[in-house]
């Protein structure tokens, strides 16, 4: 594994824990509520959709090229947002 490999997989587990002690604390509805709950939340939320939009389409061009389906990244980014598609 090369370091920019290890780089990404840290980064990865550590969202991944900080996602998980947040939908601990709150549940999956209460994150968003908590997100959204002022407009700061919302202007992060906004630029994250914005971000994960443009990589999901990313994707879709990746997947035609490589002839493979893209239902399974794009149903793990929706319920699970950056760590979705990590891959």
């Amino acid at each position: 594994m090369n370091r920019k490999q290890l780089a990404l997989s840290g980064a990865l587990i550590v969202l991944l824990a900080v996602d998980a002690y947040a939908v601990y604390l709150y549940g999956y509805i209460g994150f968003f509520r908590m997100v959204l709950a002022n407009f700061a939340g919302f202007a992060a939320f906004v630029d994250l959709a914005i971000a994960l939009v443009l990589i999901l389409v990313w994707m879709g061009d990746d997947a035609r090229q490589r002839k493979v389906s893209t239902l399974p990244y794009l149903v793990l980014t929706f319920a699970l947002g950056s760590v979705g598609r990590s891959n």
